[in-house]
């Protein structure tokens, strides 16, 4: 039964380098959709920005994790990442509707939330 377990719990956190994968593809596939949906252009500082903020978020999320781990249980870390995540992906899709400058914060915060799981997750995993 703990072998079971064990494997149940790779496999989630394993789950988290798919996400990563995504969050690091999505800006580029997102681009052009994004491009048509606005009337006017954007520049390409504002594209470089939405392709680079995740990648800052994760930046952050993974030096914070060690704060965590050592501070806080990764098990809470991880539930945390979860509403984290949530949130960001909502404003994400609430930018879709309203203005383009909420991308932004969503875009960190999934990125943080993904930078947030992958050590944490290994070290949870670890702990059992």
């Amino acid at each position: 039964m703990a072998e079971n377990l064990v494997c149940l719990y790779s496999l989630i956190e394993s789950y988290g380098y798919f996400v990563f994968v995504v969050l690091a593809a999505c800006p580029a596939t997102a681009l052009p959709s994004i491009r048509n949906s606005f009337d006017y252009e954007l520049s390409t500082e504002v594209q470089s920005w939405i392709g680079a903020t995740s990648n800052i978020g994760a930046l952050i999320g993974t030096i914070t994790s060690v704060i965590i781990s050592r501070h806080i249980r990764p098990r809470v870390g991880l539930i945390s990442c979860g509403a984290i995540s949530l949130t960001g992906w909502l404003l994400i899709f609430v930018s879709s509707l309203t203005t383009l400058y909420l991308v932004y914060p969503g875009l960190l915060m999934v990125g943080l939330a993904c930078g947030l799981s992958n050590p944490l997750a290994s070290v949870y995993v670890s702990e059992i």
